[in-house]
């Protein structure tokens, strides 16, 4: 996690020689002034937008990527390239990453197909679903789905990797369905490197040639929308404004819909930050006001905590005046959906008739 502190680091010397008769100094001028924040060049660069493409962009990066693009790369798969087993392979049993009676299917091999596709490593991936009641019924219909995958895996050609994961992803859904009534709870866990033509549209995709990620995902929708958004992630070639390659959030945003009546929808409590290629951070923090709290009192700041959808902005850290404010609007976040929302039925990928 990154703090929006800015020091000085001060060197003081205070090692003594062999024998304690005499000790070197390094005195450090207090009265100097702080070195000068050196400021990326943002010619041609709209801030606001690129937090906004930013945040669109790490609500893609959730497991559904790296599940279809396995379901699609497996269905190549042919008889005995590559093997499939009942349960875990033993090196993610021996690294800790399953425990031994882990009950899902996992293919383990180094292989070829008689096409030329190949794959190599291991992958792990486990699904349940359910569901109960009626959705035409007052009551209405519970629907739940859980699924993993886990591994290191690649399958490809000589032409183009079609997928690869290396790490861990999972995701689950639960939604609730009757007359004039709906509501669902999506999240998604990935801590992964994920990449390949079968998960990466090179046209479609919001991240073509495919991420490495530690993100979190929790949403609400149907009667009451909300996000929790928390991670990190890199791309490998697209580009955020043809200029940031790396993203880093920590929000929660309340939607318009089943919001409290002094909540503040137009701007997530937290930050985001995005990475430029030279390794510049430009943050936005977001203060807004919440209102009274139930617990005690609450101490309202309108200078800093005015729901007002703008944030303070940072540069490495350190707040950046020359910038400003900056002010994303995340309105139509929630007109396009926060996430894409996937149907219980997608969460099993069954190859059993296969084994």
């Amino acid at each position: 996690m990154r703090f929006f502190i800015g020091f000085i680091a001060l060197g003081i010397g205070c090692a003594s020689k062999a024998g304690g008769g005499s000790q070197d100094d390094t005195e450090a001028d207090l009265d100097a002034p702080p070195a000068e924040l050196v400021m990326p060049d943002l010619e041609g660069i709209d801030l606001d937008q690129a937090f906004v493409d930013a945040l669109n962009l790490s609500l893609s990066v959730n497991t559904q990527v790296a599940w279809a693009g396995h379901a699609d790369s497996l269905a190549r798969r042919h008889e005995g390239c590559p093997d499939l087993y009942v349960g875990a392979p033993l090196p993610l049993v021996d690294d800790d990453l399953l425990d031994e009676d882990a009950r899902g299917t996992s293919w383990y091999d180094n292989c070829a197909t008689p096409g030329g596709l190949f794959y190599r490593g291991l992958l792990y991936w486990d699904a349940e679903v359910g569901g109960s009641g009626n959705a035409e019924t007052s009551a209405g219909r519970t629907s739940t789905g859980r699924r993993s995958l886990v591994g290191n895996g690649v399958v490809g050609d000589d032409d183009e990797t079609r997928f690869q994961l290396r790490g861990e992803a999972s995701d689950s859904i639960n939604r609730v369905d009757a007359p004039g009534y709906s509501r669902w709870t999506y999240s998604s866990t990935v801590t992964a490197t994920v990449t390949g033509t079968d998960a990466f549209d090179a046209i479609a995709s919001a991240t073509p040639g495919g991420w490495r990620a530690d993100m979190y995902t929790f949403a609400t929708g149907g009667d009451a929308d909300a996000l929790e958004l928390r991670g990190d992630v890199y791309l490998f070639e697209s580009r955020i404004q043809g200029r940031f390659d790396s993203v880093s959030v920590d929000i929660t945003l309340p939607g318009p819909l089943g919001a409290a009546p002094d909540a503040c929808t137009l701007e997530p409590r937290g930050w985001i930050g995005i990475r430029d290629e030279n390794a510049y951070w430009i943050d936005v923090v977001f203060l807004p006001f919440e209102g009274q709290d139930a617990t005690g009192p609450s101490y309202e700041d309108p200078a800093y905590s005015a729901c007002d959808g703008c944030g303070k902005a940072y540069v490495r850290g350190i707040e950046a005046p020359p910038i400003g404010e900056i002010c994303p609007d995340f309105t139509q976040l929630w007109a396009d959906g926060i996430v894409p929302v996937p149907e219980v039925a997608d969460f099993i990928l069954d190859v059993r008739g296969s084994l």
